[in-house]
């Protein structure tokens, strides 16, 4: 058995390699791609601001309880860093992003973060800077809770096949080997 397991060491060092490389893109387009929805609606409530409107406007629109909801929020900051408007809510307070997610916008022109405002209210974030006849900031998240368990199915999925393959491998070494 050692012997064919220091035989079979390359090739199950390459599985486990290509396996990882398979998890970490997959992953990665996961998590990624649960931003989508949120930089459309930032950028379009960005061009809104810049052209003269008024964030107020979130305040009226439906409370979205971000450690409950799957639905999209959005917030808006002045120049400053000063919430302005929004319509997310946690424990009953509408919460704000670290001032330091805003300075990287101000300098980069959008930012996106994953934001954990308190233990298991996770977020995808984000922030696109506006200027015009105002400038600031537009915030807009969603929940990560159902992307989340994906990359948990995924990463479930990618062991199994992981040890199945390996098993496979070690099986037929020894078959041939004999």
């Amino acid at each position: 058995m050692v012997r064919t397991l220091k035989q079979s060491f390359p090739l199950g060092l390459v599985v486990i390699m290509l396996t990882s490389l398979i998890y970490i893109v997959v992953q990665q387009d996961v998590r990624t791609a649960a931003n989508d929805p949120q930089i459309q609606i930032a950028e379009d409530l960005a061009i809104r601001f810049e052209g003269g409107e008024s964030p107020e406007f979130l305040n009226t629109m439906p409370k979205i309880d971000i450690a409950r909801s799957l639905a999209t929020y959005a917030s808006a900051y002045d120049s400053s860093g000063t919430l302005s408007a929004s319509n997310a809510v946690l424990d009953g307070k509408t919460p704000t992003v670290p001032s330091g997610v805003l300075e990287y916008a101000k300098t980069h022109g959008t930012h996106t973060v994953t934001w954990q405002p308190r233990t298991g209210v996770r977020s995808a974030v984000v922030v696109v800077r506006y200027e015009g006849g105002s400038s600031g900031y537009a915030v807009v998240g969603r929940s990560l809770r159902e992307v989340e368990k994906r990359e948990e199915q995924l990463t479930l999925q990618i062991g199994l096949g992981l040890f199945a393959m390996l098993g496979i491998l070690l099986a037929a070494h020894k078959l041939l080997r004999v």
